[in-house]
C-alpha cells in the first residue's frame, strides 16, 4: 500500500508519526524508572530524539512489511522472511540502542538479551522493554498497511490518539520531572500531525468518491497550503497555552473572591441548618446501635486474638511451597515465554500473509475500506468482526482455506462499498442474492463478475465450501475489471437513457 497507493503515502507518513508522539511519552517513563539501567550505560535521548528515532523505525518496518506483501515469493519463504524481519530486527535494534556502547565484536550482549526475556521474574531490563516496544513498532506496522484511511476511521483515531497522549504525557511530568517539557513537545507534534493526517483523509475521501481520479499525489503548493495551516493552528494554540496557565486563572479567580466567601458562608449556613434538623434523628440510630451491640458475646472472641497479627498469620499461610524440581519449572516458564512469542509471530505471520493476498494487483490505487456509516457502534462492529472471523476459522482451519475466505469477504464489502458511492446502498437485512440486482445497476455490463462474487461471498460467509486459488484469481480479476466501469450517475447527467422499471436507490 505504501509503495502502490501515491495518494496515501503522506497520510500514512503523518499516522505512524502522531502514533510514535503518542507512543514516546510511555516509553520514557519506563526507561526513566529508578534502577533500570544498573548493568549497561543508559543512552543519552530527549523525547524529540526518541520520538524521531521511533518514527523513522516505523516508517522501515512499514517499507519492508510492504515489500513482503508485494513480493512474489512463496508461502513458506513468505513466512520465514516475516519471523525473520520480526527476530533478526528486534535484536538489531537492542544491539544498536541498548548496547550502542559495546565493541562490534563483543557478542555478549546476545546473551544477556535472552536472559532478559526468559528470566522476567528476576526483574524488568532494558533489554526486555526494547524487545517488546519493537514487537509493538512491527505491530503497528503490519495494522497500518490493512488499517481503515476513511475520514471518519482518521478523526477517531485522531480524537482518541489526542486523550491518550494527554495520559501519557501527565504521568510522564508526574512521575519523570525532568522530562515535562518533553512532554509538552510531544504533545504539539502529536496535534500538528494529527490535523495533517484528517486533512489528508478527508481530501482523500472526496478523490476516492470523484470518478476517474488518478491518485495522484496533492500539489506542492496544496500540500504547503495543508501544513501552514496546521502549523499556524498548533501556533495559537501554544500562544492561547501561555495565556490560560494555571497561575493565571488562579489569579483571575482571585478577583472573585469575595464572592467565594460569601458562597462558603452561605454553605456552612446550610450544613448547620441541616445539622439542626437531622440530629434528633442521628441520636436516635446512635442509641439503636448502642442497644444492639449490648446483647453481642464479642469479648471472648477478641481475647482469642490476643497480640497475634491475622493479616501476617493469613500471608505466612498463603506462601506456595514449590512442588517438584527446579528444572521443571524453569521449563515451563521457558516454555511459556516462547509461547507468548510464537503466538505474536503468528498473529503478524497470519495478517501479513492475509493483507499480501488481498492486497491490491498490478499497482491498483484501491484503499480497501469501507466506509462507516453514521451512527454506527465501533464496538459492536468489532466485536461482529471477531465473531465471523472465529466462525471462519472454525470453519476453514488455520491456512490458505482461512486467508482465501478472508479475501473472498473483503472483495464483496468493496464492491458494496462502491456500489454505495454510486447511490446503490444495501440494506442490512437485504440478503446478498437480492441484493445483486442492485449491484448489476451499479455496475451495468458486470452481470456476470457480480454473480461470481456473490455466489463466492455467499459460499464462505453462509456455507463451508472454500474457494481454490484458481477462483480466488478469477474474483480478483473480476473486481479489477469492476472497478474500472463507468458511473452509471454520469451516464445519466449527460442524457444517457434511464431505466425508469430499475429497483429504488437505497
Amino acid at each position: 500500500m505504501l509503495l502502490s497507493n501515491r495518494r496515501l503515502r503522506l497520510l500514512f507518513g503523518c499516522l505512524a508519526g502522531m502514533e510514535m508522539a503518542i507512543l514516546s511519552p510511555f516509553v520514557l517513563l519506563l526507561y526513566s524508572r529508578p534502577g533500570l539501567w544498573q548493568d549497561v550505560t543508559p543512552p543519552r535521548f530527549s523525547g524529540t530524539g526518541l520520538f524521531v528515532q521511533l518514527w523513522i523505525t516505523l516508517l522501515v518496518m512499514i517499507f519492508i512489511v510492504d515489500l513482503l506483501n508485494r513480493s512474489r515469493i512463496t508461502n513458506v519463504q513468505y513466512g520465514l522472511a516475516v519471523m525473520g524481519a520480526v527476530v533478526v530486527g528486534s535484536f538489531v535494534g537492542v544491539r544498536l540502542f541498548v548496547y550502542a556502547d559495546l565493541p562490534l565484536t563483543d557478542l555478549r550482549w546476545i546473551g544477556r538479551t535472552i536472559d532478559a526475556v526468559f528470566n522476567f521474574h528476576k526483574g524488568i531490563r532494558p533489554e526486555l522493554i526494547f524487545f517488546l516496544v519493537s514487537l509493538l513498532l512491527w505491530q503497528r506496522a503490519n495494522n497500518t498497511t490493512s488499517r481503515d484511511v476513511g475520514f471518519f476511521s482518521v478523526g477517531v483515531t485522531f480524537r482518541a490518539g489526542l486523550l491518550i497522549m494527554l495520559l501519557g504525557g501527565g504521568l510522564l511530568a508526574a512521575f519523570s520531572p525532568q522530562h515535562r517539557a518533553d512532554a509538552v513537545r510531544l504533545l504539539w507534534i502529536c496535534l500538528f500531525l494529527g490535523l495533517i493526517a484528517v486533512a489528508l483523509a478527508r481530501i482523500d475521501d472526496k478523490a476516492t468518491s470523484s470518478p476517474g481520479s488518478s491518485g495522484a499525489m496533492l500539489p506542492f503548493d496544496r500540500f504547503s497550503q495543508l501544513v501552514g495551516v496546521a502549523a499556524v493552528t498548533v501556533l495559537a494554540s501554544i500562544g492561547v497555552a501561555q495565556i490560560y496557565t494555571p497561575s493565571a486563572i488562579r489569579h483571575f479567580l482571585g478577583f472573585f473572591r469575595p464572592l467565594w466567601s460569601l458562597l462558603l458562608q452561605l454553605i456552612l449556613i446550610v450544613l448547620y441548618v441541616l445539622f439542626l434538623v437531622l440530629e434528633p434523628v442521628l441520636i436516635w440510630l446512635q442509641d439503636r446501635i448502642l442497644s444492639l451491640l449490648a446483647n453481642l458475646e464479642i469479648t471472648s472472641a477478641l481475647e482469642g486474638l490476643g497480640n497475634r497479627n491475622p493479616v501476617q498469620e493469613l500471608a505466612d499461610n498463603a506462601k506456595l511451597v514449590p512442588v517438584g524440581p527446579n528444572w521443571l519449572w524453569v521449563g515451563v516458564r521457558y516454555g511459556l515465554v516462547l509461547l507468548v512469542l510464537a503466538t505474536i509471530l503468528g498473529y503478524v505471520w497470519l495478517f501479513l500473509e492475509r493483507r499480501r493476498r488481498a492486497s491490491t494487483w498490478e499497482e491498483a490505487e484501491d484503499t480497501g475500506r469501507a466506509d462507516p456509516l453514521a451512527g454506527d457502534n465501533i464496538l459492536k462492529r468489532g466485536v461482529d468482526r471477531l465473531r465471523s472471523l472465529g466462525r471462519m476459522l472454525h470453519r476453514y482451519g488455520l491456512g490458505a482455506q482461512l486467508l482465501a475466505a478472508i479475501s473472498v469477504e473483503n472483495i464483496y464489502a468493496n464492491v458494496s462499498r462502491l456500489a454505495r458511492k454510486r447511490g446503490f446502498g444495501r440494506p442490512p437485512a437485504m440478503p446478498p442474492d437480492e441484493y445483486l440486482a442492485a449491484l448489476v445497476e451499479a455496475f451495468p455490463g458486470q452481470d456476470g463478475a457480480l454473480a461470481r462474487i456473490t455466489a463466492a461471498y455467499m459460499r464462505v460467509h453462509y456455507g463451508d465450501t472454500p474457494v481454490n486459488k484458481e477462483e480466488l484469481k478469477q474474483l480478483q480479476a473480476d473486481y479489477a475489471n469492476i472497478k474500472q466501469t463507468p458511473d452509471p450517475r454520469s451516464e445519466e447527467h449527460n442524457g444517457a437513457h434511464f431505466n425508469a422499471s430499475a429497483p429504488p436507490r437505497v
